[in-house]
């Protein structure tokens, strides 16, 4: 992928309300970094994600659409499937936020150029941390979101839009 990419997709496996929280301010810096970009949200898990719920207002002008439920990689025959995942929307960068490989490997498919993932050390991943991964969630996911796009480090988290 050279230059900033034109579609980019969150992989989750969905979020409570507190990780949906913490979550907003990385969002709003990945919109910033790459304010072009066609910016999409993705939860694995049936449930889906709180961003198409309770965060709605908050997370809505910072994405540009959602996808929940089957084929999205919460299913193992997701792997399985002939069909493309997330209703068959190819995007220019895919960040999978999780750790799972069977999901991983769902979401992989979703990938034009480039796919960020720590699943199984991040051996499926375009791209690799040079520093020491962190142990917390929220640091976690800046890194991923930061090595997404190719910054020397991880993303910085901007204020909502309020």
């Amino acid at each position: 992928m050279t230059g900033p990419p034109a579609s980019i997709l969150v992989y989750s496996m969905g979020e409570i309300l507190g990780d949906g929280v913490w979550k907003l301010p990385l969002l709003a810096g990945l919109r910033a970094a790459a304010p072009q970009a066609r910016l999409v949200w993705a939860a694995a898990h049936a449930q889906g994600t709180v961003y198409a719920g309770p965060l709605t207002r908050l997370a809505g002008p910072l994405l540009d659409g959602i996808v929940t439920g089957p084929g999205a990689g919460a299913d193992p025959r997701d792997l399985l499937r002939l069909a493309p995942p997330f209703g068959g929307q190819r995007f220019d960068l895919v960040i999978d936020t999780q750790a799972r490989l069977g999901p991983a490997l769902v979401a992989r498919r979703a990938a034009r150029a480039r796919f960020v993932s720590a699943a199984a050390g991040f051996a499926l991943s375009s791209a690799r941390p040079d520093a020491p991964w962190p142990a917390a969630g929220r640091d976690q996911v800046a890194a991923l979101f930061g090595l997404g796009l190719g910054l020397p480090g991880p993303i910085t988290p901007a204020p909502l839009p309020l």
